[in-house]
């Protein structure tokens, strides 16, 4: 009998310590998979401070009335990283209200300094529209861009008379080579035409889209294009005149331009 139960309680020792065995096995066989397997698929573990990998997308649901998602970093180095193909964009909303504080460098691929509008002024106290040798009144702005784009070109000049019988004063804009020898585009004209003895100051004003018309923009607006330089000028003449002493003066102009991005 002694035997016996002897005998039993070895093969019960045995049993457990197999089974205590086939227990560790099995943990660690399933905890390598699961480690292994860990964000690779629906249901998968994200696990903090390695890389994720996924194929399909992953939602915070909730109904909270604060933000769902808070990323605090301490160091030095930003709170989120997007990162995405060529050509593909990092992000999309379905909102359209403004977020506080989030702030672009470019838009359209253009710096926020393009759209602040690039250009020059001048108070000429009482220069005459024509200079020597009969030449009219000009003004010019080198132009580049980095991507096509449309330029909207803005000219003022404020003309006075200066007592010249029925004068008459003509402005227009034009886009030329770098040369400044050739017009490759334009904004229109305008006009001013004074009455005898006339002393008052007016304003010729032209802006708009540069369109490849030359004597009468046409609707198709020219696209600049990197890589090109180009001059923007702005002419004031006398319309049928003749340049005397007592031609029609400018008093003040300006001459800017904004870069749009290509539709």
């Amino acid at each position: 009998m002694i035997r016996s139960a002897a005998s039993k309680v070895m093969w019960v020792g045995r049993a457990t310590v197999f089974l205590v065995g086939l227990a560790v096995v099995l943990g660690l066989l399933f905890g390598v998979a699961a480690t292994a397997l860990a964000g690779t698929g629906v249901g998968a573990t994200f696990n903090l401070g390695q890389a994720n990998t996924v194929d399909k997308i992953s939602s915070l649901i909730g109904s909270a009335t604060s933000a769902m998602l808070k990323i605090d970093n301490n160091g030095a180095g930003p709170a989120l990283a997007l990162q995405v193909e060529p050509g593909e964009q990092p992000m999309t909303v379905n909102s359209e209200r403004k977020v506080a504080r989030l702030n672009a460098d470019k838009v359209d691929g253009l710096d926020s300094t393009r759209f602040a509008g690039t250009g020059n002024s001048a108070y000429r106290g009482g220069s005459s529209i024509c200079g020597p040798g009969g030449a009219p009144f000009t003004s010019t702005l080198p132009v580049s861009v980095g991507k096509e784009s449309l330029l909207f070109a803005t000219a003022r000049a404020g003309v006075q008379a200066n007592a010249n019988a029925n004068a008459s004063t003509l402005m227009n804009v034009e886009l030329r080579n770098a040369d400044n020898t050739t017009t490759l585009a334009s904004t229109g004209f305008s006009s001013q035409a004074f009455s005898a003895n006339s002393t008052d100051v007016r304003d010729l004003v032209s802006e708009g889209v540069l369109k490849s018309g030359i004597s009468s923009p046409s609707e198709a607006r020219f696209v600049l294009r990197p890589g090109v330089d180009y001059v923007l000028r702005m002419t004031v003449s006398l319309n049928g005149g003749t340049c005397t002493g007592s031609a029609p003066m400018i008093w003040s102009s300006s001459l800017s331009y904004i870069l749009l991005g290509k539709p």
